[in-house]
């Protein structure tokens, strides 16, 4: 029988790799910008894209369990209500986050295109790790 890894597991590890992308990046964004404003907006989108996962940390973990049960069992119920909350409250968020970042780039003046591919950056390896652990890895259904 095949041992899958446990959801809190995945989400530990994509958060320390979240940490080490935002800090590395926002040396790397100052060393080569030469610009102190630059590296803090990086890290200003970063950590707004790392706060914006952890935030659904949570009700992930809870949604992947759920479904979890549900092919282990082969329970006929649906989870329909359940994914649909949960995609709401993403959308909730994401009305937030856009909130956050127009304040960011309107009242602080932050550059908007270092801003943005941060946030873009942390989502993008947020997507490629999820497939890695996926494809190559233990998975997590």
């Amino acid at each position: 029988m095949e041992k899958f890894e446990s959801p809190e597991k995945f989400f530990k590890r994509i958060e320390t790799f979240l940490i080490l992308i935002t800090i590395l990046g926002s040396l790397l964004v100052m060393l080569i910008g030469k610009n102190l404003m630059w590296g803090v907006a990086f890290l200003a989108g970063s950590l707004l894209g790392f706060l914006n996962f952890r935030s659904t940390k949570k009700e992930g973990i809870t949604f992947i369990r759920r479904v979890q049960e549900n092919f282990k069992f082969n329970k006929g119920s649906s989870i329909d209500r359940e994914r649909n909350i949960f995609i709401f409250k993403l959308f909730l968020k994401l009305i937030a986050t856009g909130i956050i970042l127009f304040v960011l780039i309107a009242k602080f003046h932050f550059h908007p295109v270092i801003i943005l591919f941060s946030f873009f950056t942390i989502y993008t390896f947020i997507i490629l790790l999820s497939l890695k652990y996926l494809i190559f890895d233990k998975i997590l259904i």
